[in-house]
């Protein structure tokens, strides 16, 4: 195999595909990228086993002296192809790459890209979904997926596909986050993919462009003009989120958002030592509260509308703050059901994004 390539154009793909390898693999080949050169384009892959993700440069952006593929070992590939000038000139033969750029020259030894995992490709039924939206569907709920190894099936988002619109889901059994947005055309499924997977796989999404999402043999996998991406689903079951949704309140609070958070991030200064524990009084006002060894905080905040009775509550302040941040309404409004269900967090204005979070167990009248 023989090419000539700009050097950003290669370090591009090649950082991207960098990015899901493990540093850590006891299978070896997967410390490699698979380079594959023909009259159709460059395609790099790389992977960790359970995420893989080939990108393709077209024909029209190298020159092809030669066809062939070779296996590279990634991260010094990366190193190498960073420091290069502004052409890179790669030739293997066999398990040996030459890079040669300028006057510098480097000779990196590999393995047999035989061996190099199988990379299907293949979509079967799709849902076609703007980049701009799967963007936010993960940025919104992947914050509260668990991240402890335990439970596996809490690490992943529930993505679930009907009737033309996607939801996404997490939860880690203490809070839960769940959005939706409109697909251009698909069909109906119900997935869980690992959120560190897709936190990665939205960092390389083009905002304007429709990509194609397939579920195919156990894996999920996205493709865009540039690249595919694949994923294996988390298999076991996955909580009855709706199950435990509230839909009827006792009473429902309208504040300004900004004002809630600010409020919250100043409670949560000694309420951090307390996982996060803050009381909150609902009346005519907020008033927020927290303590700790090194003092307490309390916060005001003005209520907008009170529908239903007052009432006090405790709860994580990071939990609640993580939730908040992703509102973009001016105001939020506070949801209550009673002291020990699930308080609910919504954006008014805006009936697709949900966020709940179990409260802390309190004695009466603290």
């Amino acid at each position: 195999m023989k090419i000539s390539i700009d050097k950003s154009t290669l370090f591009k793909a090649l950082d991207r595909v960098s990015k899901v390898l493990s540093s850590k693999t006891i299978i070896p080949i997967l410390s490699e990228i698979l380079v594959i050169a023909n009259e159709e384009g460059l395609s790099l892959t790389g992977g960790d086993g359970t995420v893989f993700l080939r990108t393709k440069i077209p024909a029209d952006d190298f020159q092809l002296i030669s066809p062939g593929s070779v296996a590279i070992p990634g991260k010094r590939f990366l190193e190498v192809v960073k420091k290069a000038k502004d052409v890179v000139d790669l030739s293997a033969e066999g398990q040996t790459t030459e890079i040669k750029s300028g006057r510098s020259k480097f000779e990196m030894v590999g393995m047999d890209p035989a061996e190099y995992p199988e990379f299907e490709e293949e979509l079967g039924k799709t849902v076609r979904i703007t980049g701009q939206t799967l963007k936010e569907l993960v940025s919104k709920t992947s914050f509260a997926t668990y991240t402890e190894e335990d439970a596996p099936i809490l690490t992943g988002l529930r993505l679930r596909s009907i009737d033309n619109e996607i939801e996404v889901t997490g939860t880690d059994r203490h809070r839960l986050s769940k959005t939706s947005g409109k697909s251009e055309e698909g069909f109906d499924f119900e997935t869980v993919v690992g959120a560190a997977a897709l936190n990665e796989l939205i960092k390389i999404l083009p905002d304007k462009e429709v990509i194609s999402i397939s579920l195919f043999r156990g894996k999920f996998i996205v493709k865009s003009e540039s690249f595919v991406f694949l994923s294996r689903v988390l298999e076991g079951a996955y909580p009855d989120v709706d199950r435990i949704t509230p839909t009827n309140f006792e009473s429902v609070a309208t504040v300004k958002t900004q004002d809630f958070i600010e409020a919250l991030q100043g409670v949560n200064i000694f309420a951090r030592e307390k996982k996060g524990l803050v009381k909150m009084s609902v009346g005519d006002e907020i008033e927020l509260r927290s303590e700790s060894d090194e003092g307490k905080a309390n916060e005001f905040v003005g209520v907008q509308e009170l529908s239903g009775k007052e009432f006090m509550v405790a709860f994580n302040a990071n939990f609640a703050l993580s939730a908040l941040k992703t509102i973009e309404t001016e105001e939020v409004a506070i949801n209550y059901t009673g002291r020990m269900s699930p308080i609910v967090f919504k954006g008014v204005g805006n009936e697709t994004d949900t966020h709940l979070i179990l409260p802390y167990r309190i004695s009466e009248g603290k």
